[in-house]
């Protein structure tokens, strides 16, 4: 388990978010969706691409702006994995980048807000988990992936 960038998730911390972004964000594997509501939204967004948030930030961010609800089990469901095989966020970093411009695009984010969002999702692109820990300890950035 990769303890500094793991955390179990919270509804009063879910509840706080002042965005749906950041909800969207906040939210971790596991997920369980009702199929009428992905349905309603078309499921994944698979014309913005494949690349990583597809499925995990972009969709779930779709659903919560239309009105799909949360419930949050108060303990750790999943633990990333960590490989050097063939996944989505090891990718090239520029396609990535690309990629969530589409999302920002297709929620239309406000320019101010999109540096916010790009800073928080970049790091994870084009490197293996432990070595984004590594350099997020590094630069004393941890802390603020937890809250």
């Amino acid at each position: 388990m990769l303890a500094e960038i793991s955390r179990v998730p919270r509804r009063r911390a879910f509840e706080g978010l002042p965005s749906l972004d950041r909800k969207a964000s906040y939210l971790s594997h596991f997920f369980l969706f009702r199929k009428r509501k992905l349905q309603e939204i078309g499921g994944a967004a698979e014309d913005l691409g494949d690349f990583p948030g597809i499925d995990d930030f972009e969709m779930i961010w779709t659903l919560l702006e239309h009105g799909a609800t949360v419930r949050i089990v108060e303990r750790s469901l999943y633990n990333y994995r960590d490989h050097f095989g063939e996944r989505l966020t090891l990718k090239k970093r520029e396609d990535s980048l690309a990629g969530l411009d589409r999302i920002l695009r297709k929620h239309r984010v406000a320019p101010a807000d999109r540096a916010r969002i790009v800073a928080a999702h970049s790091p994870w692109y084009g490197e293996p988990i432990h070595r984004v820990q590594q350099s997020l300890k590094a630069h004393g950035r941890l802390a603020e992936r937890a809250r």
